[in-house]
């Protein structure tokens, strides 16, 4: 538990560090292909992709929706990432248009843009944890932010359960965001 101060109230509030221990394993519709001991994450970030795994598989049977490094156990720095340390940072593959389940970039012949989409507005509207931040590189994709390095892959950062818990609300003025593209 960390302390922090409110400053209207000058007093020590406690604040839950969420724990990093939960695996993410193969499941319906995902599938990690990297090191296992990579990805864990919060129990929240874990459940988000499960529900995303099972929403895609719900729509097609292949290709799987594929993840790369989240955590380590009980968080801390990973080799080759800034990030990746507190269990709500994740690496997905972008989307074939062939229907295999491999490596791919936003600028190659076999990527497909629309199916990539659709992930991303599935992602947003997971309905477990709301996501803070997606980067990937493709500029016609909506949702998500230019990232240096980040033609092969998008790195999703889930807010934490105390700080953004549960559906994304559908506001007036949302027009063609990505929870109300999922919703449509």
């Amino acid at each position: 538990i960390d302390s922090f101060v409110r400053e209207s109230e000058a007093i020590a509030v406690p604040r839950v560090r969420w724990p990093v221990e939960t695996q993410l394993t193969d499941g319906p519709g995902i599938f990690g292909y990297y090191s296992a001991d990579k990805r864990y994450g919060t129990a929240s970030t874990i459940a988000a992709l499960y529900e995303v795994g099972r929403i895609w598989q719900l729509r097609r049977a292949a290709p799987r929706v594929g993840v790369g490094d989240i955590s380590l156990r009980g968080g801390g720095d990973i080799d080759g990432h800034a990030s990746h340390e507190t269990g709500r940072d994740v690496d997905l593959r972008p989307m074939k248009n062939d229907g295999t389940e491999g490596p791919v970039t936003w600028r190659q012949a076999k990527y497909s843009h629309s199916l990539t989409q659709e992930l991303i507005d599935i992602i947003y509207a997971n309905g477990v944890v709301m996501v803070k931040v997606i980067g990937f590189n493709d500029p016609n994709i909506q949702g998500c932010v230019n990232w240096v390095n980040h033609d092969n892959h998008l790195h999703v950062r889930f807010y934490l359960q105390d700080e953004a818990p549960g559906y994304p609300l559908l506001e007036l003025g949302m027009n063609n965001s990505p929870p109300v593209r999922e919703c449509q």
